[in-house]
This record gives structure tokens, sequence and C-alpha cells, in this order.
């Protein structure tokens, strides 16, 4: 799934970013320059942006799971039909 934000729906920055030997990401210039979200400039907006693509995805996985359990009966009704010599 693709949920890369456009910058109309939030604000973006550039840090300096480490993460120190414990594991903690800190802003220091030691680091490397990351594109950070900040806020969002349009907290709804962002909401449906996310609920549709979900909805997008949902629907599409729907679709490619349908059609998988369709090939995969239509591939057991043959090797039925093969075991019984039927066909």
């Amino acid at each position: 799934m693709d949920f890369r934000l456009t910058e109309d729906l939030i604000n973006i920055e550039s840090f300096k970013i480490e993460v120190t030997d414990k594991g903690l990401t800190k802003i220091s210039e030691k680091g490397s320059t990351i594109r950070c979200a900040i806020f969002w400039k349009d907290e709804q907006a962002f909401k449906d942006f996310i609920v549709n693509r979900l909805i997008k995805w949902k629907k599409i996985l729907l679709l490619l799971y349908l059609k998988i359990i369709l090939l995969l009966y239509k591939y057991a009704v043959i090797d039925t039909l093969i075991c019984l010599n039927t066909l």
C-alpha cells in the first residue's frame, strides 16, 4: 500500500537525525538529513485520505482473493476429474 502523503496534507521539515547507542532517535548535527512529517495541515483531510486509500485497497485485495479462490476451485475440480478418470 502506498501511504505517501503529499505536502498539501502535512507540514514536512528536514532535520539531521541520528540513532543513539541506546536506540533513541534524536536531532544531531552528526545525523543523516531526514524529511520528517511535523504536523497535519488539515487533520480531517488526512483521515479522509487514509480511509479512502484503505477502502480502495480493500476492494482490490477482495477481488484478488476471489480470483484466487476461483482458480483454486477450478483446479481442484480438474484434479478431481483427473483422479476419477472422467476427463
